[in-house]
């Protein structure tokens, strides 16, 4: 059984951008970046993010956005994150 998933919290934000940069190395953005993304996201018709721990420890994360303008109501972005070590275990799918 997995532990419950819960809602974001600014708390968070040191977890979740480690996990995210470790993911995504590429794209690597500091905790002050990915919060102004957060805070300046776009009219939108929604957005949420969801974290799953182990042990007080973020081990997967899920996030959507629904995008607005232009007629686009109905378009939705999901992306789900999964630490390595808890991939290939039926989490984030």
């Amino acid at each position: 059984m997995h532990p419950p998933i819960r809602l974001f919290t600014d708390e968070d934000y040191p977890q979740y951008n480690a996990l995210s940069n470790m993911l995504y190395p590429d794209y690597a953005i500091t905790i002050e970046e990915m919060q102004f993304l957060d805070q300046h996201r776009g009219p939108t018709g929604g957005y949420g993010r969801w974290v799953l721990e182990d042990d007080h420890t973020i081990i997967a994360s899920c996030d959507f956005s629904q995008f607005g303008g232009s007629g686009q109501s109905r378009v939705y972005g999901v992306n789900a994150i999964v630490h390595p070590a808890y991939q290939h275990r039926g989490i984030g799918t």
